[in-house]
């Protein structure tokens, strides 16, 4: 016989405690005060429990069902008698899978993060060495017997114990049963009702989580190019199609809340700054001041090119000086046509409606302003020598843009190549 020496443990031992009254299996205040002073470290001396069995012969087999715990802190014991080892205590609205009875108490299938552990001298590659070997609730010798296992039988997801190696941690074997007062379940469907559930518990996590996370992503781009539809949507439906969790769609209702209230201040803070500009542009404007953005006159009459008007031609320097500060950065002195070929390489796609900008003021970055579509919130400022904007002024459109300089505002520049 395997003798052990005295050991100090300070993990958990497990006591039973008497109930205050025989027809209530809840676990009083005081009790689970004296529960919590008796699991201070002790010195044991390692002894083999008494053997019980998984389950008694006095149990009846019944036909599964999901059963949902009405009470909190209601206790799962070992037997069905109040005083039988406490394997833990539920909570109102945990399930529980029940499979059989046995006078007022229901047996039921271990929680899912039950665990088993059986000592390693009789495990040898997955498999039981041994008859009627002992599998404890815990990695200890004085833990309660939850199950028997013979030679043969092998363990499900076996890993060496994080908290003692000399054991192997488990799921416990399918035989295991506990026990829980019968006052205290409430059938709520079938078995396969716990599964159902669960997975629809996960799927509205799913939809705050996802919603959450593309949400603040959002939120750190500009008010222009922010999309929240898509998280507001996913709220809404944990909202509207998840009732049977009042405790998550209450959640998901706050959670939608707060994104409508930051977005709305974001929206607010682009709109004040949209404000600011425009004072701000109107201020520069010099008095009796002619920009090149005040004629409206025929192509032929302004630029004396066919099919240049007189915005586009007024751009013509500017676009010259780019050249040329592009092309001393080249080895060859290249053409004017290998510039705007190099410009298509870099070109960036731009969205959004078009609108005139024919403020006069000093080194303006552009004849027009894209803005979103939806708020008509300042994208960009826009020019071109080779498209005519004009036509497209009040349109949606996209637009195959490169980069120029803004001259300090508000805004970015680009000059425009081509219009889809």
């Amino acid at each position: 016989m395997r003798k052990f020496a005295p050991i100090t443990l300070a993990g958990l031992i497990f006591t039973s405690i008497s109930p205050l009254s025989a027809d209530i299996d809840q676990q009083p205040d005081s009790a689970l005060q004296m529960q919590q002073q008796a699991e201070q470290p002790q010195t044991l001396t390692r002894s083999p429990s008494p053997t019980p069995q998984a389950q008694t012969p006095s149990t009846r087999t019944i036909t599964p069902f999901t059963g949902r715990l009405t009470k909190d802190r209601v206790r799962m014991r070992l037997q069905p008698s109040l005083e039988a080892t406490i394997v833990k205590e539920l909570d109102s609205g945990d399930m529980v899978i029940v499979t059989g009875e046995s006078d007022d108490f229901y047996a039921v299938e271990p929680p899912a993060d039950t665990k088993a552990y059986i000592f390693r001298t009789f495990v040898l590659d997955g498999y039981v060495e041994g008859h009627r070997v002992n599998v404890r609730i815990a990695p200890d010798m004085n833990a309660p017997v939850i199950a028997q296992m013979n030679s043969g039988d092998t363990l499900n997801n076996g890993t060496i114990s994080a908290v003692d190696k000399k054991w192997i941690e488990f799921t416990p074997p399918p035989s295991t049963r506990f026990y829980v007062a019968k006052d205290y379940i409430v059938k709520i469907g079938d078995k396969n009702m716990m599964a159902s559930i669960k997975k629809r518990r996960d799927e509205i996590h799913s939809l705050m989580t996802s919603a959450s996370q593309n949400f603040q992503t959002e939120m750190k781009k500009p008010f222009e190019q922010m999309n929240v539809e898509d998280s507001l949507r996913k709220l809404n439906l944990a909202v509207n199609n998840y009732k049977e969790f009042p405790v998550e769609t209450a959640r998901a209702k706050a959670l939608l809340n707060n994104m409508q209230e930051a977005y709305l201040q974001k929206k607010l803070a682009a709109m004040e700054a949209k404000v600011k500009f425009m004072s701000a542009a109107n201020a520069t404007q010099t008095p009796g001041q002619s920009t090149h953005t005040s004629s409206e006159m025929p192509a032929s009459k302004t630029s004396g090119v066919p099919g240049i008007n007189s915005k586009m031609a007024a751009w013509q320097s500017a676009e010259q000086k780019a050249y040329e500060d592009w092309a001393q950065t080249q080895p060859n002195k290249p053409t004017m046509e290998e510039f705007y070929k190099n410009q298509k390489q870099n070109a960036v796609t731009l969205q959004g409606i078009l609108e005139p900008f024919n403020r006069s003021v000093k080194n303006k970055p552009g004849d027009y302003m894209l803005v979103t579509q939806t708020n008509h919130i300042p994208i960009a400022y826009l020019y071109s020598t080779q498209v005519n904007l004009q036509d497209k002024v009040g349109q949606a459109i996209a637009l195959q843009a490169t980069p120029r300089d803004n001259n300090n505002f508000a805004f970015p520049a680009y000059f425009v190549l081509a219009v889809e």
